[in-house]
């Protein structure tokens, strides 16, 4: 299925998405709105299926000894671009500067006390409990509490995101898949649903980033290709923040490129197919989102940026 998104409310220097398992694509018809950072927000016009909803000479007698003239000062140095909060002082080798979008968070969660806070103006944090289900996705196997963003990508353009994670303290995740942070797919009429072209996953407390894609115009399970881009070798510490920088282009005929960076150190650089030959790009998710589980978790993101990349 097609997913992959409010995401948090102040520019960010930045700096999130569904695992092998499905999700549903499009977005939500009945969501709490939060504007991030611009006017005008974008209305999105197609409803998610299954949910609700950037010196001076001076004359005189005697005339004084000849000197050397003082050097000319420097010229002035040009300004330095101003780093934004989530980029750090060594900006790690690939990353564009990039013309920062305006978010336009929507929230899509069970509407408990406890699916989403917005703390210190900027921090967004994530609960998700046992039984937490949109209300459309009643009776499903599937739990989510995720924020949404209403620009939807063009193929064949870098976009880059930036964004701050942390997972609270508690049990190891057991769900047998989990995403962090995604681009989903708009699924196009009589297309299949299908799982998020890009995903940051945990699998247990371990990252992992995957990729899908399908070059046919109503892709199917068939010829749909499941790429895993990256697997952790140690499990994430909880309670650490860490710095996740993405680059993309989509590209479902063989021009696609990924870059994904942790805390500035590379984590994954594929160039070949990425995405889906849809009507519509994708648009970005970010919260959890996962198979059932009797587990309590919670994330939190902060300094979400996005943008074209120059």
């Amino acid at each position: 299925m097609k997913h992959f998104l409010r995401l948090t409310t102040a520019p960010i220097g930045l700096l999130l998405l569904s695992a092998c398992g499905g999700g549903e694509a499009g977005a939500p018809a009945s969501v709490t709105p939060t504007t991030v950072g611009a006017p005008s927000p974008v209305t999105i016009t197609q409803p998610e299926p299954g949910t609700t909803p950037v010196t001076i000479t001076q004359p005189g007698a005697p005339s004084p000894p000849a000197t050397t003239p003082a050097p000319a000062p420097p010229p002035a140095a040009s300004p330095t671009p101003t780093a934004s909060p989530n980029d750090s002082a060594a900006i790690p080798r690939g990353w564009k500067s990039m013309k920062d979008m305006a978010l336009n968070l929507r929230h899509q969660n069970a509407n408990a006390a406890w699916s989403f806070a917005l703390m210190n103006g900027d921090i967004r944090r994530y609960e998700l409990r046992d039984g937490d289900r949109v209300a459309s996705e009643a009776g499903s196997s599937v739990e989510r509490a995720e924020s949404y963003d209403s620009n939807y990508l063009d193929v064949g353009k870098t976009y880059q995101v930036a964004f701050s994670m942390m997972i609270e303290p508690g049990q190891t995740n057991a769900a047998s898949w989990l995403i962090l942070s995604q681009f989903t797919s708009m699924l196009d009429p009589g297309e299949a649903a299908h799982s998020p072209p890009f995903a940051i996953e945990l699998m247990g407390d371990r990252l992992r980033i995957v990729t899908r894609d399908s070059s046919a115009a109503l892709s199917t399970a068939a010829d749909t290709q499941y790429r895993r881009q990256y697997d952790d070798s140690q499990p994430l510490k909880r309670g650490q923040w860490y710095d996740i920088k993405v680059q993309i282009v989509f590209g479902p005929s063989g021009n696609g490129q990924l870059k994904v960076w942790r805390d500035d150190v590379l984590l994954t650089d594929y160039t070949g197919s990425l995405g889906f030959n849809d009507i519509k790009g994708p648009y970005f998710k970010q919260g959890v989102y996962r198979s059932a589980t009797p587990q309590t978790i919670a994330v939190q993101f902060k300094d979400l940026r996005m943008g074209e990349a120059s």
